[in-house]
């Protein structure tokens, strides 16, 4: 089945590209030069084609991708269809704005052929998905309350305490934010991975990119009735705010944001034992390291024997080589005293390193005992 895409963008040229790409992904792209174009030929009935995504150009005269998203929103029919904004503008004010104006994500322009399939398929299939999930709701999220609620804190702090993973961290500190009526996402950064998700089953690109630009300085950001709250290694972003008077509104920011802090810190807690145990791992495999270096890799075991017996044989070649060499008795007999008083030396310097080594043990036994 292909998959029907319009495009809006006013650089003909550009869309033509675009839709090359498209089509060779197996899309039926078709094009608008402009957002007017694109909601007369819509509304009045000209194009009765279906659509299964939008593809909106952020920066073109008059109506811009933005106001063109919103008011493809308002239509019931594009309630959900996927839209994606292609732009070379992708700060974190431009992704807020095309989150509020009800974008799914951004591709960067020019578009790359594996950004373009990926992120055109992630969100066709989340579109399908939410349309299926809407029209058979299993459970709906608890109204948010009129005034904030704290008694579920101190089971929140116990659940947070007693959560052994990320993933068990992101569960509890979820429903604390649906306990309050709130549906948000929220990423967990390590330094090999992030954990992405939210309290609703919803996993939107373009909010995962929100979190991840937002400036890690900022605690609150808040936008438009919408909030990210970051902390070192985890961050919230809440879709919708309930209304309440400012002041209420200002406790209930800090309460949200105490959820977001005892989260953090809780995975931080399990980050740092991770670590720890890698890092005693590491060091007992340099100790077996140690250990496997100084065992004499002799058949008899014991390398000092067999350093000794090669020293005699070394002594007995080499005092039968001064008989070769043509010295009278004197001369010969001053060399072989020479050969064995050298031979001597270097037998006592490798019973000296043996013992030496032989007090390495220990001192590994001492060290395992702190890992």
């Amino acid at each position: 089945m292909s998959n029907h895409v319009i495009l809006v963008d006013d650089d003909s040229f550009y869309a033509e590209i675009l839709g090359d790409l498209l089509t060779m992904q197996g899309y039926t792209p078709r094009h608008y030069p402009s957002g007017p174009d694109c909601l007369k030929a819509l509304e009045s009935g000209a194009d009765t084609q279906p659509v299964d995504a939008f593809i909106l150009d952020v920066v073109m005269p008059g109506m811009d991708g933005y106001e063109l998203c919103s008011q493809l929103r308002k239509n019931p029919k594009y309630e959900k269809t996927a839209i994606l904004f292609v732009s070379s503008k992708a700060s974190l004010d431009d992704r807020m704005r095309g989150y509020e104006a009800g974008g799914n994500d951004y591709i960067g322009k020019p578009a790359q052929p594996d950004e373009l399939k990926a992120k055109l398929k992630q969100a066709v299939d989340a579109s399908r998905q939410k349309v299926t999930s809407d029209a058979h709701p299993e459970s709906e999220a608890p109204a948010a309350p009129g005034r904030f609620d704290f008694s579920p804190l101190s089971t929140f702090l116990n659940a947070c305490h007693e959560a052994a993973s990320a993933e068990a961290i992101g569960q509890v500190l979820g429903q604390g934010f649906l306990d309050q009526g709130l549906q948000v996402s929220y990423l967990m950064r390590s330094d090999t991975q992030s954990l992405f998700s939210s309290n609703d089953g919803r996993k939107s690109p373009i909010e995962r990119e929100l979190l991840e630009l937002a400036p890690q300085n900022q605690l609150l950001i808040e936008f438009n009735n919408r909030l990210i709250i970051n902390a070192p290694v985890v961050s919230v972003l809440v879709r919708r705010l309930p209304g309440m008077s400012a002041g209420d509104m200002a406790a209930f920011k800090d309460f949200l944001a105490l959820l977001v802090r005892q989260a953090d810190q809780r995975l931080s807690v399990l980050r740092h034992g991770d670590v720890r145990t890698l890092e005693k791992d590491a060091c007992r495999d340099v100790i077996a390291d140690i250990r496997q270096a100084i065992v004499p890799k002799t058949p008899g075991g014991s390398g000092k024997g067999v350093v000794n017996e090669a020293l005699d044989e070394l002594v007995i070649t080499l005092c039968e080589a001064v008989l070769d060499q043509a010295l009278d008795k004197d001369q010969e007999n001053a060399l072989r005293d020479t050969i064995r008083s050298q031979a001597d030396k270097a037998a006592k310097s490798i019973t000296a390193g043996q013992n030496r080594i032989a007090t390495v043990p220990p001192l590994l036994d001492k060290l395992e005992q702190f890992l």
